[in-house]
């Protein structure tokens, strides 16, 4: 049985929030608010899309009768996105079928947070698109009086401090999980070991993050539980 005080969030999401290969936001979390009665329920799933995550929702979210919900997702879909506008409008209605499947069960509070970058050139065309499916984000959040959270705004200072990243998005995604998997799980690497290992800042691999962002990104969700 629940506890009454308990306050349950439910993070969902796609592998930047299951945290095999990126850092565990939620458990800075937990960490952090081990004696306010906070209870983090980590609903990721390792190359999860908006559409994956529309069809589980009431399964991996709504079951567990949250408090607040987090929902960040879509990297999956912007990795692949070769300029169709298509791919996007799918992912707009997506976001707001995910929206409508919360409101029609519960009005707590719902937080959209806003996708990190993919590689760390802050201005090359693939994050041009996620500035795009952030944009997306951002006009669903104001249209259904949400929350967003601003992740990749926030690391975006960190990109631009010189040298600044002028490389294009490139990721063998099979191969780079194999190696952040050995550093980290065979090597006991940690996050922001293996990031500076690969030439990033924010980034473990060009599209996971490292513990370095993961506490800004609780740090914002920190703020917005509290507020």
């Amino acid at each position: 049985m629940k506890n009454p005080d308990q306050v349950v969030v439910v993070s969902a999401g796609d592998s930047l929030t299951d945290a095999t290969f990126s850092s565990d936001y939620l458990s800075i979390l937990r960490e952090r608010l081990k004696d306010q009665h906070f209870e983090f329920v980590n609903a990721g799933r390792v190359g999860d899309t908006s559409e994956g995550l529309m069809k589980r929702i009431d399964k991996d979210v709504l079951a567990r009768n949250p408090s607040f919900i987090t929902v960040l997702i879509g990297a999956n879909e912007a990795r692949k996105d070769t300029g169709s506008e298509l791919a996007r409008e799918a992912y707009g209605r997506n976001i707001e079928e995910i929206v409508l499947k919360i409101r029609t069960k519960t009005d707590v509070p719902v937080a959209l947070i806003s996708l990190a970058p993919l590689g760390e050139n802050p201005i090359s065309e693939k994050n041009k698109t996620v500035v795009l499916y952030n944009a997306i984000l951002k006009d669903v959040a104001s249209k259904h009086d949400l929350g967003y959270l601003p992740l990749f705004e926030s690391l975006l200072p960190i990109l631009e401090r010189k040298p600044v990243d002028t490389s294009a998005f490139r990721l063998n995604l099979a191969t780079t999980l194999l190696k952040s998997a050995f550093l980290k799980y065979c090597l006991r690497r940690n996050w922001d070991a293996i990031s500076a290992s690969n030439g990033y800042r924010v980034l473990v691999d060009g599209i996971h993050i490292n513990d370095n962002a993961g506490n800004i990104l609780a740090d914002l969700i920190q703020q917005w539980l509290i507020e």
